[in-house]
């Protein structure tokens, strides 16, 4: 019908306005476009969403939002994606945020589930509209904050690591958490979040740390404790408030109880074990550090000397004396 013409012609005069809209003018006078190089060709880092040269949040939405809304590039389709779909795959797959062990086609089938419940074009649309807005907003926070996805993936040493004095710790943790909280509402993006949330911690060597002679068993870690869907929003504060205590302490190669005792650091120790301690991800983990019960000295042949005896005696001292479940253990730092 004539009014849907005239609808797909407004998306696309939106789509073009932006595309052939210029943005100013480079060092040599040339004109610069908001996707166009000087000539009007595209660049192949036209497209980058995450690092060096990516688009801002407002270039994602001002490209995306009139595609997404086009019967044309986004209507319903009976198999397969859609030919925007099929744009938001080959960008997501390339920008590595799923890790390097995720093929295309699951990349694929992740995007094809974000409106498969939409009953028509308009309902796909207005899913669409706001999926592309999270991610506007997500992206712009991961940009600003110099991080990649590229390589060995998240990295906050730069963030929370030495030579960062606390406030600015403090500010880039709460910076951090909303990032990872974006990243979690996002239909696009929650499934890649427990590899990053796993590059984050091999990166800050966290799970090297001698835990009172001990380390993490990566085998009890359990970074899919989901099962594919979501993380809990209070997992991620708690999981962001680990890395802040971590990197408070200094991010040390060993704890011990010497630690607990040692008035420049033992609070903050003790809440860092205390978030390890009741942490979907690793809990299991941290708690396999520690003996079950106090140990009876009639399991090592009644000799109170033995000396596997008095080391499960001291991880025992020092399991109960870790802080209890408590709510502000679990509220933000900033």
């Amino acid at each position: 019908t004539l009014e849907e013409i005239r609808y797909e012609d407004e998306r696309l005069i939106d789509l073009l306005e932006f595309v052939l809209n210029p943005t100013g003018r480079d060092g040599g006078g040339d004109k610069t476009y908001t996707l166009l190089n000087g000539s009007g060709a595209f660049t192949a880092a036209s497209f980058n969403l995450f690092g060096e040269g990516a688009m801002s949040g407002k270039t994602i939405k001002d490209l995306l939002i009139p595609l997404a809304k086009s019967h044309i590039y986004n209507g319903h389709v009976s198999t397969g994606l859609t030919a925007f779909e099929k744009e938001m795959s080959t960008m997501l797959y390339s920008s590595h945020i799923y890790g390097n062990d995720v093929t295309a086609e699951q990349v694929d089938g992740f995007i094809q589930a974000i409106a498969a419940g939409a009953a028509n074009d308009l309902e796909r649309f207005a899913v669409w509209q706001t999926e592309i807005e999270i991610l506007a907003q997500m992206v712009d926070e991961f940009n600003d904050l110099g991080l990649s996805f590229s390589g060995d993936g998240m990295n906050f040493d730069n963030l929370l690591g030495a030579g960062v004095d606390d406030g600015t710790r403090k500010a880039n943790s709460a910076k951090i958490e909303k990032l990872l909280l974006d990243f979690n509402e996002s239909s696009c993006l929650y499934r890649a979040l427990p590899i990053q949330i796993e590059n984050a911690m091999k990166n800050s060597h966290l799970n090297d740390v001698n835990l009172f002679g001990g380390t993490l068993d990566f085998g009890l870690v359990n970074f899919n404790y989901a099962g594919g869907s979501r993380y809990h929003r209070v997992e991620i504060r708690n999981f962001n408030n680990i890395f802040y205590y971590y990197y408070q302490l200094g991010a040390p190669t060993t704890i011990s109880a010497g630690d607990l005792s040692d008035v420049s650091k033992a609070e903050t120790t003790k809440q860092l074990l205390a978030c390890m301690r009741y942490d979907k991800i690793i809990g299991d983990a941290f708690d396999a550090l520690f003996p079950d019960a106090e140990p009876n000295v009639a399991d090592y042949g009644g000799n109170p000397m033995d000396p596997a005896y008095l080391t499960q005696l001291a991880l025992w001292n020092i399991w109960i004396q870790l802080p209890p479940y408590e709510p502000t253990y679990l509220q933000q730092i900033h």
